[in-house]
């Protein structure tokens, strides 16, 4: 059964957003907290898209405390980036303080603006991180995929959230509070260590991502955008550099600011001169020479 939700953007325009029963439950619970009415709860949240008319074709998804998750997921904090220098002896003491969340494609995780009172990381699936203009268009900032983690800069400085985090993937995500994250990281050096250099990365990637936005040359533009996800997601092989992540022709324009068929016609020139392979699995491969050019 489907519930329908009707609410009032700026200028009067009408807003009607269709949810399940169990999201139906969650907005309801999640106005009451915030001591508003369903209508004005959605307005609020409305109010933050009232430049974006793909508002209704969105599934809204508030902030909401999530389930426990069971032992054997919680083995997978293995995998992050993190975690990765943790016994499993440790990672099973700071199990009580992790929660899962699975989200549906598509589905927001964070809104902008949002006060942001949890840091969250990535067990399974992959994550959207972007921005969206007064025009309406989407600008993609990053992609955090399986053992990456978000959320923490506004733990630690207590900014609102300034970009939207969508599900880019059927994901599993594993919570955790403001409390707990602090209690981790004055616990074990190993954590913190991890955190400042991760900070450090992300740092470095925001002025490449710069660099190549001041490029006025298309090819140069998507040529810094593939250095950098090879540095982040490749993996070499003998027939060149595998990049581990899945990014359509219309996420990479959305990424450098260019026309999707600019990306197209570039991507097919390198595919022609053999710069360029396109695997059965949809991820890229790239020459030994490519990125040496």
């Amino acid at each position: 059964m489907q519930q329908r939700f009707r609410g009032e953007k700026k200028r009067k325009k009408k807003i009607f957003v269709r949810v399940n029963d169990d999201e139906y439950e969650r907005i309801i619970k999640e106005a009451d907290k915030s001591r508003l009415d369903v209508a004005s709860f959605l307005r609020h949240i409305a109010l933050k898209y009232s430049h974006n008319t793909d508002l209704a074709k969105k599934k809204i998804s508030p902030s909401i405390e999530p389930d426990r998750s069971d032992p054997a997921k919680v083995l997978s904090l293995k995998k992050i980036k993190l975690f990765n220098a943790l016994s499993e002896e440790e990672l099973m003491t700071i199990s009580d303080k992790i929660h899962i969340r699975r989200c549906k494609k598509n589905e927001i995780v964070l809104l902008p603006e949002d006060t942001n009172k949890s840091m969250y990381l990535v067990l399974e699936g992959a994550v959207k991180v972007s921005k969206t203009t007064e025009e309406g268009k989407e600008i993609i900032l990053a992609f955090r995929e399986q053992g990456e983690y978000f959320g923490e800069m506004s733990l630690i400085d207590g900014e609102a959230t300034s970009a939207m985090v969508t599900a880019s993937a059927d994901s599993v995500i594993a919570v955790i509070t403001r409390d707990n994250f602090f209690s981790l990281l004055y616990s074990n050096k190993k954590i913190l260590l991890n955190l400042l250099l991760t900070l450090c990365s992300r740092i470095r990637g925001s002025s490449k991502t710069i660099e190549m936005l001041t490029n006025l040359k298309a090819a140069q533009r998507l040529k810094l955008l593939f250095d950098a996800f090879s540095q982040q997601h490749g993996k070499e092989t003998d027939k060149g550099t595998v990049l581990n992540i899945k990014i359509t022709h219309q996420d990479i324009a959305d990424m450098t600011g260019l026309a999707r068929q600019t990306v197209t016609k570039i991507l097919d020139e390198w595919k022609a001169d053999k710069s360029m392979t396109v695997l059965e699995n949809r991820k890229y491969l790239f020459s030994r020479s490519f990125f040496d050019k």
